[in-house]
């Protein structure tokens, strides 16, 4: 099993990407890092076998895990399975294409990956009392 992890050590949200899109998170990631936002990343490089210790290691002393994957839904199980409940996950992206059903999907965008991702920061401050 084989990951590229980013940021992991203190952040309060874990994303986890594979491919293409896992770029686009990392990008998202890095410019929330610039910002002050405490938000790692795993983009599995082999889904099978899945990186599940990566991500279990990645998700110590996270508040949530938010899973983007551009199909529908599949790896958000492994995901689930990697945390074993220690942590909630969220899905903050499905299957979605351009019009014509081929092609780029019109949310593999790093501005609304970003979007995605402050929602579950701002759904965990609203959850934790405004204390963070």
């Amino acid at each position: 099993p084989m990951a590229d992890v980013g940021f992991t050590d203190d952040a309060d949200v874990v994303v986890v990407a594979f491919g293409t899109q896992g770029r686009y998170v990392r990008a998202a990631v890095q410019q929330l890092r610039a910002e002050g936002k405490r938000v790692g990343y795993v983009r599995p490089i082999t889904l099978f076998p899945f990186p599940s210790e990566a991500v279990a290691e990645a998700a110590t002393g996270a508040r949530a895990v938010a899973v983007y994957e551009n199909n529908q839904g599949q790896m958000i199980d492994d995901v689930r399975l990697a945390v074993l409940g220690r942590v909630p996950v969220h899905f903050i992206g499905g299957l979605s294409l351009d019009g014509s059903g081929f092609g780029i999907a019109p949310d593999l965008d790093v501005a609304t990956i970003r979007f995605r991702i402050e929602q579950v920061l701002a759904d965990l401050d609203v959850h934790a009392g405004g204390i963070r």
